[in-house]
């Protein structure tokens, strides 16, 4: 799979080169990459404090279109917080024996309930192989966390997987244009609709008892066993949300966040990505301007990436129309025409704080070695508990 990735970024790189002229690498030489002294990987990230997911909303809510040279702590944090909560939906998959997984968690030594993680597949695409055994990764995923808040809200966040199997490549390769939520005007790629369509049937087909007993508990809904995930999702009484991914999954995240803030009459979904296709066509682009925070959305990408200049409508090679607000990292020489596939999956963010002390942080979307355990790295921050054990129905 990582031949046929890298093959395909080649040549739409190679493609576009001769035409594209906004970013072109020519006789610069750039610096090397920072030397990191922290790295984040799929089988290597932590999820975040709910603290820090509270404060990502905050410093989402007041987010502009340009990016700080050099890298703020604000915007650094912003950068760290999309990464990390990207990376998750890559490395937090069901057993490959169900489609969906639930746990409820504490902050660390306690015991009370802050958070729940839902791990969801598309189930119709999750079939055996020839030999009889179900494979781990082979149809879309998502990883989704419900936090109680300070004030006793609810936030809702949302992270889609990108590009891993052989389904995920088919979907992309669908370039047929379908409309919008029936929309006469709206269009987006039939691919990312597809994949978005099949987690929303499998959070549809899920009656979440536990999550609706914990919401409950946290005196934000009404007990109702037949409740299903994804009615919580667009229509429950969260106070905010956040969409999220990277690659095919920014795609998702992106019509995902307006599916949510048309579903719930608008309430405050914010969508913000890494290295993210066009999701659909300028009128999409313009719903979405209209229903997602900050202004349609935040795109955080590496220069010379292809992959934010496909999606929708093919390969765009001098000019874009996409969704919300851009930010293109600093480019190093990791970086070039001839090795896009490290533009889409390596990040180096070098940030300098106000004694003049940088730090460099490294996130890979490639196969990572790791002496951890991912399941102890991811939950640095928490207990997982046996909350249900000790509740009761009515």
């Amino acid at each position: 799979m990582d031949r046929v990735l890298c093959g395909i970024l080649a040549f739409i790189s190679i493609q576009g080169s001769a035409l594209r002229t906004d970013q072109d690498d020519g006789e610069i030489s750039f610096p090397k990459p920072c030397t990191p002294t922290e790295t984040s990987a799929y089988n290597q990230v932590v999820i975040p404090t709910v603290s820090d997911f509270t404060k990502w909303k905050d410093v989402l809510s007041t987010a502009t279109g340009l990016l700080s040279n050099p890298i703020s702590d604000a915007d650094a944090f912003m950068v760290d917080m999309t990464l990390r909560t990207s990376l998750l939906s890559y490395g937090r998959l069901p057993s490959k024996w169900s489609y969906a997984s639930f746990g409820i968690y504490a902050e660390k030594g306690g015991d009370v309930p802050v958070l729940a993680e839902i791990q969801i597949r598309g189930e119709v695409d999750h079939k055996r192989s020839k030999s009889g055994d179900y494979q781990e990764d082979d149809c879309p995923a998502a990883a989704i966390y419900v936090i109680r808040l300070a004030d006793r809200g609810v936030g809702l966040i949302l992270s889609f997987k990108g590009t891993s199997n052989v389904l995920d490549w088919m979907r992309n390769l669908d370039l047929r244009s379908a409309p919008f939520r029936g929309s006469k005007d709206a269009k987006v790629h039939r691919g990312f609709q597809t994949h978005l369509g099949h987690l929303f049937d499998s959070l549809g087909a899920w009656r979440l008892r536990e999550l609706n007993l914990l919401l409950h508990s946290w005196g934000v809904e009404e007990l109702d066993p037949t409740r299903n995930a994804l009615d919580y999702v667009l229509h429950g009484n969260w106070s905010w949300c956040i969409c999220t991914g990277h690659s095919l999954g920014g795609a998702m995240a992106a019509l995902a966040a307006e599916t949510i803030a048309v579903e719930s009459d608008f309430k405050p979904v914010y969508e913000v990505t890494v290295a993210a296709p066009i999701p659909g066509n300028p009128s999409f682009i313009s719903e979405m301007a209209r229903d997602v925070k900050p202004k349609g959305g935040l795109r955080i990408e590496n220069p010379l990436d292809p992959v934010p200049w496909i999606g929708y409508g093919g390969a765009k090679l001098r000019s874009r129309t996409t969704n919300g607000m851009g930010w293109v990292l600093p480019q190093d020489a990791s970086m070039s025409k001839a090795s896009p596939r490290n533009s889409h999956t390596f990040y180096h963010v070098e940030t300098t704080d106000a004694d003049g002390n940088a730090t460099c942080k490294f996130y890979t979307f490639q196969p990572f070695t790791t002496e951890g355990d991912p399941e102890q790295t991811a939950l640095t921050h928490y207990d997982q508990l046996n909350w249900m054990a000790n509740q009761k129905w009515g």
